[in-house]
């Protein structure tokens, strides 16, 4: 289980922590804000755009030989960023990092689909939400380290030199412990699906993360008008594919269950409010509050904790209360946030901030591991991958809508005063509280097929 669970901690780390030396990254290379934007536009467009064609590429030629496939692409690509001397190195850099995750993330949930079940398989995705969440938090945590304690002027590039040995280790590990595991399927893949889902991911995850950087708003409007034209086609050719007994690349039975739906549904509103979360609190730490990367970082490991702690207890509750435990989290994220906000309202110090953080963990760790091993628990074991990918698309899917529209309230007041910049990070804790609301809606709504 380590073997596959350091990949995803590798993955959300290295995130986390490009997003915390962004600023530094600008300031070497004397980019404007649309250049910045791009430059993680890119990482992110490359990576969701090719999550489900991974998760099909595992189901067809082998999760293990993708996911190790994935990691020697992502050490080159870490070193090739930390190498980059101008904007032009990473634009090309970055994104094919994006393309190195997307062949990692989704064989991780696609290889604990296919060796656990019952209680372990709830235990083993517990542990992978642990390993993301932390990842993240570390992730900033360790931006802001290499930033402060910089002893040999590697700056920025520091975090992606990390990055390498860390994966190198990952691959030995992985080759030795995960087993040759290959699908029997051994089909065709379905090229012309391949290409609607880029084209489709592609169309979603644009305009939402680079947006007026480089086109305009027109421009943005008509990409996010064509979604639902080429997503119908894209259903349209995975039902022919499938009423003539043929390979699909997303293939349709997954989907005929409701409480599947319900559940996707909800994977993207609790994602859509974890990336969103993590991006506006550092935003009212430094901005607002004055605090460096680093402690920065020292903050959200308050919500590492407790998310450990949760997810620790997770696996116990879910077996207990089943789809209530994702209520009670949800419900202990929407109290965490409430607390956030009138932290901020009430002028309340970083301690009491930490406290507010650190309960939202706990909610966090509670949702995440029940929720996506409920939605993989009936999975036939050779559609594990495409699921995963769904899943993982999502996830990408989510945290770059949370990211475009949650803050979007506070951006609004970052240059006005005080009081207008209360008001307006206490508007987009709002949001996030709705979000876990949502979470919480869609869990009653779910009923058993």
């Amino acid at each position: 289980m380590v073997a596959v669970l350091a990949g995803i901690f590798l993955v959300q780390a290295d995130l986390f922590a490009s997003i915390v030396v962004m600023p530094a990254i600008q300031l070497e290379l004397g980019l404007d804000g649309g250049s910045l934007q791009f430059l993680l536009a890119g990482f992110l467009i490359a990576n969701a755009s090719l999550l489900i064609t991974s998760g099909r590429l595992g189901d067809l030629f082998g999760a293990r030989r993708m996911y190790l496939i994935g990691l020697v692409l992502f050490c080159l690509t870490s070193r090739g960023a930390a190498c980059a001397t101008d904007l032009a190195w990473l634009v090309v850099a970055r994104p094919l990092h994006g393309v190195a995750a997307a062949f990692i993330q989704p064989q991780v949930l696609g290889i604990l689909a296919r060796t656990y079940q019952g209680q372990a398989s709830r235990k083993a995705f517990a542990a992978c939400a642990v390993s993301m969440g932390l990842g993240s938090v570390e992730g900033q945590l360790m931006g802001g380290l290499v930033l402060a304690g910089d002893g040999v002027s590697l700056g920025w590039r520091g975090v992606f030199l990390c990055m390498a040995p860390v994966g190198l280790a990952c691959i030995a590990i992985g080759w030795i412990a995960i087993p040759q595991r290959l699908t029997a399927q051994a089909r065709a893949l379905d090229w012309t699906g391949v290409a609607f889902s880029i084209v489709l991911l592609t169309l979603i995850t644009a305009p939402l993360t680079i947006g007026k950087s480089m086109w305009s708003l027109g421009t943005s409007a008509a990409m996010l008008a064509a979604v639902p034209l080429v997503g119908y086609l894209f259903y349209r050719h995975q039902r022919a594919l499938d009423e003539a007994g043929r390979s699909q690349m997303l293939p349709i039975r997954l989907l005929v269950r409701r409480s599947t739906r319900v559940d996707l549904l909800a994977v993207f509103a609790f994602f859509c409010g974890l990336a969103s979360f993590h991006v506006l609190q550092s935003l009212y730490l430094q901005r607002i509050q004055g605090a460096s990367a680093l402690q920065s970082g020292m903050v959200f490991s308050s919500m590492a904790l407790g998310f450990m702690l949760a997810s620790a207890a997770a696996p116990a509750l879910a077996k207990r209360l089943r789809s209530r435990a994702i209520l009670l989290g949800a419900i202990v994220i929407a109290a965490g946030h409430a607390w956030n906000l009138l932290a901020a309202r009430w002028e309340l110090d970083l301690a009491a901030l930490a406290a507010a953080i650190f309960t939202a963990g706990i909610g966090l760790g509670l949702v995440m591991g029940p929720l996506i091993s409920r939605v993989v628990a009936r999975v036939p074991l050779l559609d594990a991958g495409a699921l995963s990918g769904v899943m993982a698309t999502l996830q990408a899917a989510g945290n770059a809508v949370g990211v475009a529209f949650v803050p979007l309230p506070f951006f609004a007041a970052m240059d006005r005063g005080a009081a207008e910049r209360v008001a307006g990070y206490s508007a987009s804790m709002a949001v996030l509280i709705c979000l876990a609301v949502v979470v919480a809606g869609l869990t009653l709504l779910r009923r058993r097929d």
